[in-house]
This record gives C-alpha cells, sequence and structure tokens, in this order.
C-alpha cells in the first residue's frame, strides 16, 4: 500500500473502489508534469499512481500547458470520466481551466475543450462541476485575485455543454 498526501483532495467513489486524482511532480524544482490517478479501497491504503494525463506527451494542439497544473477534480457523468483541472498556458501565460475525458476512471484522459475554457486573459483556478436539478451542468471556479484590477477574487459559474466540452454562458 501507499501513503498518499495529496494538495487540493478529490475522491470519487465509484464501483466498489475510491479514485482520487493529483497532479505530477518531478521532485526536482517542483516541475508538474500533469494528472495522475491512485486507487483504495479503504481511503487508507493507496495504489501507486497511474499517469492519467501526461502533459509532455499531449499532441493536442489546442493544449499548451506548461506548468500549475493544479487542483484536479475527478468526476463521473453519463457514463465517462473527467477531470476538471487548472494549467498554466504558454501562449498567454494566464492559468485557465481545461476538461479531460476518459472512458475508464484510472484510464488515460484526452483534454475534450479547446485549451483554456476560461477567458484567456484571466487567472482561472480550482473548476468544479455541478448537475443541476433540471440535469444540466455547470462549472464553477475563481477568477483570481492576480488578474482583478482590484485585487480581488471572485467566484464565476457558467453553464456548460451537454458534452462537457465548452462554456454556454
Amino acid at each position: 500500500s501507499y501513503m498518499l498526501l495529496v494538495s487540493d483532495p478529490s475522491i470519487l467513489a465509484y464501483d466498489g473502489k475510491y479514485y482520487q486524482v493529483g497532479f505530477v511532480c518531478n521532485g526536482r524544482g517542483n516541475v508538474e508534469l500533469g494528472y495522475e490517478i491512485y486507487t483504495s479501497d479503504n481511503l487508507y491504503d493507496w495504489s501507486l499512481p497511474v499517469r492519467a494525463f501526461n502533459a509532455s506527451d499531449c499532441k493536442d494542439p489546442a493544449f499548451d500547458g506548461f506548468c500549475n497544473f493544479w487542483a484536479p477534480e475527478i468526476w463521473e457523468y453519463r457514463g465517462k470520466f473527467y477531470i476538471f483541472a487548472t494549467y498554466r498556458s504558454r501562449a498567454t501565460n494566464h492559468r485557465g481551466c481545461a476538461v479531460f475525458r476518459s472512458d475508464k476512471p484510472d484510464g488515460k484522459y484526452e483534454m475534450i475543450t479547446d485549451g483554456h475554457m476560461t477567458p484567456k486573459d484571466w487567472d482561472c483556478i480550482d473548476n468544479s462541476l455541478y448537475i443541476d436539478e433540471n440535469g444540466d451542468p455547470w462549472m464553477t471556479f475563481v477568477h483570481e485575485w492576480t488578474s482583478m484590477p482590484d485585487h480581488i477574487g471572485t467566484m464565476c459559474v457558467c453553464l456548460l455543454s451537454d458534452d462537457l466540452s465548452r462554456l454556454e454562458g
């Protein structure tokens, strides 16, 4: 078993197991490399990590992340599995939010958004999924103080497309 210490924990209970998503760090200067999944049967003993998304192997031209792979959350939605997460863009040098999808909770995830789905000139972090009483998907996130004129951050919520790949409002 593996004792797990993860910042900003997110755990999905699915089919008798627990799945924890975290960010990958190479241990040399805190360079983050993507997201990884840990599994457990009891929330105490955890498996070694499985790489869910490797930033250095991503071939999607819309992906330009290079660091700040922060606060990933794992969700099941309509039979698929999603990681809602933050990363910093090379093109804009802003942190933003994106969504990644897999067929299995501990599988390989691919980015389904066109890069950051949050405004490209904002620093945005900590996105999460909310399903309302009508079954409509929404994304909550933080518009960070670092890109606000008054240096006070704010919470935002936006309606998502049914496939969770883009903002609808």
